[in-house]
């Protein structure tokens, strides 16, 4: 098997990541590794709660699928980038713009996002733009 060039893609909700996983298969390989399989789990009550291996593990599967497809999308939290970058993983970040969240709401809603996430992008809009064009990461 040959090597890939893999490009891992730290990616803003709403950029296109599962868009590109569903009508792109046929011409790359691609992982949407969708972080929130990483970052929870059920206690014993049943309850979800913060995997305390997070992002530790996350990190290691990327790093196993490095080589082995075309483009990892991966998540845009800010613990998520630090950790590439402690990890050494070459990484591009893909974010909007601060002037678009109008069409950002209408993405989450064309795609299905609930209420709750729109609105709590809506409301957190400005930090997370910002601190991610402020950021020494990606």
């Amino acid at each position: 098997m040959t090597k890939k060039r893999t490009v891992v893609v730290s990616a803003y909700p709403c950029c296109g990541k599962t868009y590109a996983f569903e009508h792109y298969q046929d011409k790359y390989s691609i992982l949407d590794s969708d972080s929130s399989k990483f970052s929870w789990i059920y206690n014993e009550n049943g309850t979800k709660v913060r995997n305390p291996e997070f992002p530790a593990n996350y990190i290691k599967h990327i790093k196993e699928n490095i080589g082995k497809v075309d483009f990892i999308f991966v998540s845009s939290h800010l613990e998520v980038r630090k950790a590439m970058e402690e990890a050494s993983i070459r990484y591009c970040t893909v974010y909007p713009k601060k002037n678009m969240l109008n069409e950002w709401v209408g993405r989450m809603y064309r795609r299905g996002s609930s209420d709750e996430f729109i609105k709590f992008q809506i409301d957190h809009w400005d930090d997370f733009v910002n601190y991610i064009n402020l950021e020494p990461y990606g």
